[in-house]
Formats: C-alpha cells, sequence, structure tokens
C-alpha cells in the first residue's frame, strides 16, 4: 500500500465531511471554523521532539535518522540484529510500530512528527523541540496526516492493524487545515484564537506528520526547549565551573552547549517558553 496515495484519494471525503459541518453550524461558528482553518494554514508547522543528546549528535552530523536507520546503524555496530535492537527500544510499542511501517510503501523510511503552532511540542519523545522550516514543509511530496496517533486510531480494539482505518483517516498534506477543522469542529468555538495553539497539540492529542523527506539542520527553523529544562541545564553548564558533576549530569551538559553552539553557529532560534 501507498500511504501518501491513500490519503490523497480520502481529500474528497474530507471536503464533504467539513462541508456537512458547516452547514450544520450557525454562521458565528461558521465564521469563527473558517478563522481557524487559515490560522492553522499559517501558524501550524511541522515539530518533532527530541532528547538532548539526538538533537546535539544531529546538528552536529547533520544526520537525521528514524527509528529503522537508527538501529540498521546500532546492528552493525553491535552485531546483534536489528529486530533485537528495535524491539528493546520500541518496548511495548513494538508490535505496532511494526505493523504500521511494515504496511506500506517505504514504510521504513517513514519520519513522524506533530502539527505545531507555538509549543514545545511532546514532551513524552524529548524535551528539545524542533520546528521545521516552513520552505521545507511545503515542499514536501511524499507527505500524509493522521488526526491522532498512528499507533492509536489505525488499529482496532484489540490493537491489530486496520486497513479500513488508515484509507478513513489519512488525510493529504495539502489538506491539513480540512483534518484539523475536523477534528477540533466541537472545541474551537469554544476558545480564544490564543487558546488554539494548546487545542491542536498536547501530549496525548495531536494530529501527526508523515514524510519521507530526508531532514537536514538546515531545515529547521526553530529549537524550543520549556524555562525550567532550560535553567536546569543552564545551571549545570555555568552557575559553578569548580562543581563536580556526576557522569550523567556531565554527559547532559555536554550535549546542551554543543546545541547552544549549533543554534548560535546556524542563525537558528532557540525559543525557552513557560
Amino acid at each position: 500500500m501507498n500511504l501518501f496515495k491513500i490519503a490523497q484519494e480520502n481529500a474528497a471525503s474530507l471536503e464533504s465531511q467539513l462541508k456537512l459541518i458547516m452547514d450544520q453550524s450557525a454562521p458565528d461558528t461558521k465564521l469563527c471554523l473558517e478563522a481557524f482553518q487559515n490560522w492553522f494554514l499559517d501558524k501550524a508547522g511541522i515539530s518533532i521532539n527530541m532528547k538532548a543528546a539526538v538533537l546535539s549528535i544531529f546538528m552536529v552530523t547533520g544526520k537525521h535518522q528514524n527509528i529503522h536507520e537508527w538501529a540498521v546503524e546500532q546492528a552493525e555496530l553491535s552485531g546483534r540484529t536489528r529486530q533485537d535492537i528495535l524491539r528493546e527500544k520500541l518496548g511495548g510499542y513494538y508490535d505496532r510500530r511494526q505493523a504500521f511501517d511494515y504496511a506500506f510503501d517505504d514504510g521504513e523510511g517513514f519520519r513522524y512528527g506533530a502539527f505545531n503552532a507555538g509549543g514545545v511540542g511532546l514532551s513524552l519523545f524529548g524535551d528539545f523541540c524542533i520546528v521545521l522550516s516552513r520552505t521545507f514543509m511545503e515542499a514536501l511530496d511524499d507527505a500524509a496526516c493522521l488526526p491522532d496517533d498512528s499507533l492509536e486510531c489505525c488499529f482496532n480494539k484489540l490493537r491489530q492493524f486496520d486497513e479500513d482505518l488508515v484509507r478513513r483517516k489519512a488525510c493529504p498534506h495539502t489538506h491539513r487545515h480540512y483534518l484539523a477543522a475536523i477534528k477540533h469542529a466541537a472545541v474551537v468555538p469554544q476558545t480564544t484564537k490564543e487558546q488554539w495553539g494548546g487545542v491542536i497539540l498536547a501530549d496525548g492529542n495531536y494530529i501527526e506528520a508523515i514524510f519521507t523527506a530526508k531532514i537536514l539542520p538546515d531545515h529547521i527553523a526553530q529549537v524550543r526547549v520549556k524555562q525550567d529544562k532550560y535553567d536546569e541545564l543552564f545551571n549545570l553548564a555555568f552557575d559553578d565551573f569548580g562543581r563536580k558533576l556526576h557522569e550523567a549530569e556531565t554527559a547532559q551538559v555536554l550535549h546542551f552547549v554543543q546545541i547552544l553552539k549549533e543554534t548560535r553557529k546556524r542563525s537558528i532560534s532557540l525559543e525557552v517558553l513557560p
């Protein structure tokens, strides 16, 4: 199966779903949903959360690895099998990740992100949130969206991969604002524009972006991190140069300092958010 073709074939259905919602909405609600779609297209970019170590290595080496590429490298270095490494890394998500990725053409090349309009992303996956540039996002060819985490919304109650769910839910990149409006049609009219960023993305609630294009450090528009995490790492790195750090703390400091260096060298905005 080709996920991106399936998503494209679903465009007309998404248009029909949103038209029905609009036709059944009061004039004020309709205007609000139209404004929300325009806001989403204008403000929502694709973000990926990473641990400090992953981000610093990516920025230094210029090589971004998805989980499959990482496992191949680890297998070559360790002599262990790629599947054993993936099983350990993914834990309880292993079976579903394998089932989803291997259901599609080039599924091993999938990269996953979330649509983000100003926040620090999905902290579950790492404290540092990179936001990909608008130029990179608009140039995506093979790209699709899903209304939730693919490991949840594309599996039935028995945790089995369900092709029919994919065919009903997959959305082409060109229609991402349709999907956002359909998903949040009931919530958006009850919130202010300033709250919409929190509506579209929170841990456990987001619109997933899937694409195959390679990511380079030059594609990063911003790096975002929470104030408390930034302060913690900054104090470890610079507050007392005579302080003895534990090995884990030393590693954190090294990666944090590298991130500071690379963002400055590459003129990437580093945003510290509440």
